[in-house]
């Protein structure tokens, strides 16, 4: 039960590594467009 929760853990904290990494790309590719476009 004690390696299932460590397993959530792990879980939620590769997710919110995923996640900022996606939002700071995304946040490139926007400045990038934006800059493109002006």
């Amino acid at each position: 039960m004690e390696k299932l929760k460590n397993n959530k853990i792990l879980f939620i904290l590769v997710l919110t590594v995923i996640l900022i990494g996606i939002f700071s790309a995304g946040k490139e590719f926007g400045q990038y467009l934006f800059q493109k476009f002006n």
